[in-house]
């Protein structure tokens, strides 16, 4: 269902005079997207997040604090600077390393108890000798390579591991993982062949959890649930379509407002922005917004995308440059285009999903790449 904006609309009072655009984050609508994913997962399922990337562009520290206030404790990264990052900023939570460590960082990732995710016989025999020397048993995850072929341990040299019995000395293995190469086609049998292979390697270490189910992967039901769910998407209130089961359930998370620099016209006939790609067919008014690619709405959004004033959706008109997008608002009423200030680039109806179709790329890159430029208020 289409709604209005859910963020609210007086909320400039709260930012600073000087920021030129701003990405609003509604705690109230991570939390529920994360009691929507805690209650669909099976009982014996725990919901772990992934904050990797700075929790996909939204910050990690605040997303961590809003998830931790509802039980969440277990949480993923991708890099060891993630880790330590967040490792500042809390103390209690369990930080997992997706991407695995190297020999030279493994000493401070187990001084800050970092678990790393392992992926060659060579991380854990490093992570194994780091055991060794602190003298204590070392947690970590072993990922098996199923299909997706970035990283992991073949189902063959997982089993040498387990029969070798020096292999995972001082190591507890707490947990097998893999991840979906093809997730979001419910259709293709891929994912199938994937559990399956998967579920071939628990021989080897029959007391550790199992993860494998990202966001993708609680499309597929129950049987992919597991020990330990890894959603990042569907928390960040993407893929909310006919699509998702559990649209009806999750919320949009972000809202993306810019002020409105100027109010021009222009006649008909007259070109706008660098090579002039748009040429008005009528005389207009174009409202210059201060958002640009140097903040993450990408170029090639020019002519495709749009933003809205009140319940006013206003195409973008012109090539998007760095720091400035311009949109015709001609069908605003001019009363109500002389109060506004600001223009929503992202919001309830403007969702996330619609813009990485316009642009012609996933989610993932439209969130993770919205600018540092932006201010970044919490709401609610």
């Amino acid at each position: 269902m289409t709604t209005q904006p859910s963020q609210p609309q007086n909320t400039q009072t709260d930012i600073p005079h000087t920021a030129s655009a701003v990405l609003y984050v509604d705690r109230a609508a991570l939390r529920k997207n994360y009691q929507t994913l805690d209650t669909y997962v099976t009982p014996s399922c725990q919901v772990a997040p992934v904050v990797k990337t700075n929790a996909y562009g939204l910050g990690a520290q605040e997303v961590v604090a809003t998830l931790k206030s509802l039980g969440a404790h277990h949480f993923f990264v991708a890099t060891l600077e993630e880790a330590l990052s967040l490792r500042q900023g809390d103390q209690d939570i369990t930080i997992y390393v997706l991407n695995g460590l190297w020999p030279d960082v493994m000493y401070e990732a187990a001084h800050h108890h970092i678990t790393p995710i392992l992926s060659t016989p060579e991380q854990v025999a490093a992570w194994r000798h780091t055991a060794q020397l602190l003298q204590r048993s070392l947690p970590c995850w072993l990922q098996v390579e199923t299909g997706l072929n970035r990283l992991g341990l073949t189902p063959d040299i997982l089993n040498q591991l387990a029969q070798s019995p020096d292999a995972t000395q001082g190591l507890t293995v707490d947990a097998l993982m893999s991840h979906l190469a093809c997730g979001y086609d419910l259709h293709a049998s891929y994912n199938e062949y994937q559990r399956l292979l998967f579920e071939q390697s628990f021989a080897a270490f029959p007391q550790a959890r199992k993860s494998f189910a990202n966001s993708a992967g609680l499309l597929h039901g129950p049987s992919y649930f597991y020990d330990i769910a890894r959603p990042g998407r569907f928390l960040y209130g993407s893929m909310l379509s006919a699509h998702n089961p559990l649209s009806a359930h999750l919320r949009h998370v972000i809202t993306l407002r810019g002020r409105i620099m100027q109010v021009r016209t222009l006649k008909k006939g007259e070109g706008i922005g660098y090579d002039q790609t748009f040429m008005a067919p009528r005389d207009m008014r174009i409202a210059t917004v201060s958002v640009g690619y140097g903040d993450g709405y990408f170029q090639s959004l020019s002519n495709k995308a749009a933003g809205m004033i009140g319940q006013h959706t206003l195409p973008v008109v012109g090539r998007i440059s760095m720091d400035l997008t311009t949109f015709d608002v001609t069908d605003v009423p001019p009363q109500e285009l002389e109060q506004a200030t600001w223009m929503d680039l992202i919001n309830d109806t403007l969702t996330i999903d619609a813009l990485a179709a316009h642009a012609q790329t996933s989610v993932w890159e439209i969130l993770t790449h919205l600018g540092k430029r932006l201010h970044v208020s919490y709401v609610n």
